[in-house]
């Protein structure tokens, strides 16, 4: 599992998995997942936001 976010994931938020790693607990486990999942979800939008601007451009 946290090699399908490490693979996601950009450089910034792979911090987040080597301090996921350094605890062992279920929370930190579920914290770290909807961290993933903000994150995953904050980048899709300015991908689109960026992609949205290119159809523009070349239209």
């Amino acid at each position: 599992m946290v090699e399908y976010y490490r693979k996601l994931m950009n450089h910034r938020s792979r911090n987040l998995i080597s301090i996921n790693l350094s605890f062992k607990s279920l929370i930190s486990v579920q914290l770290y997942t909807s961290l993933c999942k903000q994150y995953l979800f904050i980048d899709l939008k300015r991908q689109l936001k960026i992609h949205k601007q290119v159809t523009t451009l070349t239209l």
